[in-house]
Formats: structure tokens, sequence, C-alpha cells
């Protein structure tokens, strides 16, 4: 799990066309929203699968929105599985998941010390951050509100 974590961050910061290849074609290996909403609708995730299914939302979500900004669609579906996962894990598998990312030290770099990507102890936390997003990419989507233009 940490190795993904790394493999992603390190092509991602080398930026070249070779390294973006290699995470398009790692996103390409994750599982697919309809998938994972499919395991979280019939309850098949267990409590060490929670942190592994965290990790890949959390790299797509990345992804899309350093890669593919424009996809609108793309993003709200993901952001709408994630909600669905948040919802899906309890207080308290939350509340373990947060320590262990903030323990771990290879997943503490990009969750903690460089902050790419979300780590919360609360749900409401990740609902508001997640509503964020979504209305930052509707935004940009929709482009500029001349009324709140200013020269």
């Amino acid at each position: 799990m940490q190795n993904i974590a790394e493999f992603y961050f390190e092509c991602f910061e080398k930026g070249n066309s070779e390294s973006l290849i290699k995470i398009d074609e790692l996103m390409k290996a994750f599982p697919e929203n309809e998938k994972i909403l499919s395991l979280i609708n019939k309850n098949l995730i267990s409590k060490k699968e929670t942190l592994l299914l965290k990790l890949f939302l959390d790299l797509k979500l990345h992804f899309l929105l350093n890669f593919d900004k424009m996809n609108l669609k793309a993003i709200n579906n993901l952001i709408y599985v994630t909600k669905i996962f948040y919802r899906f894990v309890n207080n308290g598998s939350l509340k373990i998941l947060y320590e262990k990312l903030k323990e771990d030290k290879v997943l503490k770099k990009f969750y903690v010390d460089e902050n790419k990507m979300l780590n919360f102890s609360k749900k409401s936390h990740y609902y508001s951050e997640l509503k964020k997003i979504k209305n930052d990419s509707n935004d940009l989507f929709g482009g500029l509100d001349y009324d709140k233009f200013c020269l």
C-alpha cells in the first residue's frame, strides 16, 4: 500500500511524459467506481481493506484534480463514490484510519506532512471538503461569475 503511494507521487513529482503514462496505467489498474460502489453496497469490504480503498479513492481524486481537472463528470462521480464510502465507514473506524495515517512512516508524508490527500478524524470534515472540491470544480467548469469579477 505504501509502495503504491510512493510510486504515484514519485511519478507525479517527475512530471515527464513517461511518468504520466505510468500514473495513467496505475489509475487504470485501480477498481472502477461502479465496482467500489458494488462492494460497499454488498458490504464486502473488511476493516483491513478500508485503508486500501481510502488510498485508492484519495489517489484517484488527486489524479483527477491535477491531471483531468476539466472532466467534471468524473470528478463528481468520484466525489459521490467517496461520500458513499465515508457513509459506510463508521466513526470508530474512521478515527483508527486517521491515527494509522498519522503514524505510518510512508503514508504520513502524503497525508500529514505534505497534506496532498485528505485525512480527518470526523466524517463531517470529509463531507465539507468534498463539497468544497465539487463547488470549486463546478465554478471552474462554469466559468467566471461576472458579478464577482473585479479589475
